[in-house]
């Protein structure tokens, strides 16, 4: 996880301790916290191809879990190598159904990256022990990226578990 995160605070400077939080959350927890119904989640992905807007250069598929497992599948280019929307559609579907997560592991994720933190790029991201605690107390809710972030990277994307992914969009990474 620390690699993982290492990583994403290189491309993504302006992450801060609830970007770090999210990320940790969704490589422990999957995408069910995003998927209410079917109908809807296929008019917000169909709505939010329409207009990715611009962003950073980044990869189709970015694991946000240790081994691949749980990943990030970027909209922009997504939309670029003409994908089909219902392939993704299911694929984050399922995953809200089928992948569970736990919190035993986001605590786990999150102390890893609290020894990185302390140890390496504390004065990247500061109060991200004081945050975990707050979402401790509150149960680990799931947390929107900082206005920074949306604001600098314009995130668009669709958490999956890749082995639920139909191949050919992980051959096109």
């Amino acid at each position: 996880m620390r690699d993982i995160v290492r990583d994403h605070l290189v491309r993504y400077p302006l992450m801060d301790g609830s970007d770090i939080y999210k990320l940790i959350f969704q490589a422990a927890m999957g995408s069910a916290h995003a998927v209410t119904d079917r109908n809807l989640a296929r008019n917000w992905l169909l709505q939010e191809l329409g207009h990715t807007g611009s962003g950073p250069d980044e990869p189709l598929v970015d694991p946000v879990s240790p081994g691949g497992r749980i990943a990030r599948i970027n909209l922009r280019p997504f939309r670029s190598g003409n994908l089909d929307p219902e392939i993704l559609l299911d694929a984050f579907v399922r995953t809200a159904t089928v992948y569970r997560g736990s919190v035993l592991l986001l605590e786990s994720y999150a102390g890893e990256v609290g020894r990185l933190l302390d140890t390496e790029v504390a004065s990247m991201v500061a109060g991200f022990g004081e945050l975990m605690e707050r979402m401790r107390l509150k149960g680990f809710p799931a947390r929107h990226h900082s206005q920074a972030y949306r604001d600098a990277y314009n995130p668009c994307y669709r958490i999956v578990d890749t082995t639920l992914l139909d191949p050919d969009i992980l051959g096109s990474r």
